[in-house]
């Protein structure tokens, strides 16, 4: 009997053309990425094409663009990062992954908006639950809004939810980590500050994921230690290649967003 995989919600099999680029990627030198040596200059060189093609992928600038583990340590990055930076709720829908749940339970105060019987959010819920927050003079430091449900297919008006939050002066999380590589996303056009992605949910190895900082915006490490990624993100990225699958996925299987803003700078 012939058997076919289809569970690619939870993960995808790793495509030849990941394996080819993760092969390559570990013939670099084992050198940081930071140093000026040639060996350094190198791997940096090699890093830096990866999180410009992430980039690209998302609508985001490559300056944007943090290497993480997977999809999981990015959003707990944003929730814990956005709970130690601004101390107040977290409001998130009530299919969020498990991840913006724990993290947010563990530093702070989560508060939940149903869904209806298609796992969709209405975005004025959102928007009541942020004000009735602030009502009750308690800060509101981030609303999470997952773009694609891993269960159902859902896709939620994250554009609209955004919007609330954003004319609320609140911080905003998209997951995409079930959206990206299945339908067009834009961080800009979605006007979110942070975004989550991951590389094994597309075709790329296990242990390569991203969260997309917007421009300007600060939060606490999760961790401490070296700033070779940046200041939210501590340690050398060098043996570990991210996401192969998006540097080097062929232009067909890319999504083709719409009227994308091009990034500056």
């Amino acid at each position: 009997m012939t058997r076919h995989y289809l569970d690619h919600a939870s993960t995808s099999p790793l495509r030849p053309i990941a394996r080819a680029a993760l092969a390559q990627a570990l013939e670099l030198p084992a050198a940081d990425p930071g140093r000026l040596h040639e060996e350094g200059l190198t791997t940096r060189q090699a890093l830096e094409l990866a999180r410009t093609s992430v980039a690209e992928l998302v609508g985001a600038r490559a300056s944007e663009v943090v290497f993480t583990s997977s999809a999981t340590e990015a959003i707990v990055s944003a929730v814990w990062g956005s709970l130690t930076t601004i101390p107040g709720t977290v409001i998130a829908t009530a299919v969020e992954h498990s991840a913006v749940r724990a993290s947010a339970d563990r530093v702070g105060k989560l508060r939940t908006v149903g869904v209806d019987g298609h796992g969709l959010v209405d975005p004025q819920a959102v928007a009541d639950a942020i004000d009735d927050e602030q009502r009750s003079g308690r800060s509101v430091s981030l609303v999470c809004c997952q773009l694609a449900n891993h269960e159902v297919g859902t896709i939620q008006p994250v554009v609209e939810v955004m919007e609330r939050a954003k004319a609320r002066g609140v911080r905003t999380l998209v997951d995409a980590a079930q959206a990206v590589g299945r339908i067009p996303v834009d961080m800009r056009a979605l006007d979110a500050d942070f975004l989550a992605v991951s590389g094994h949910k597309l075709g790329g190895p296990a242990g390569s994921g991203a969260l997309v900082v917007r421009r300007g915006i600060r939060i606490a490490p999760l961790l401490v230690g070296g700033e070779q990624e940046r200041p939210d993100e501590p340690g050398s990225r060098t043996c570990r290649p991210p996401s192969p699958s998006a540097r080097r996925q062929p232009s067909s299987s890319r999504p083709s967003p719409t009227k994308r803003p091009k990034p500056s700078g």
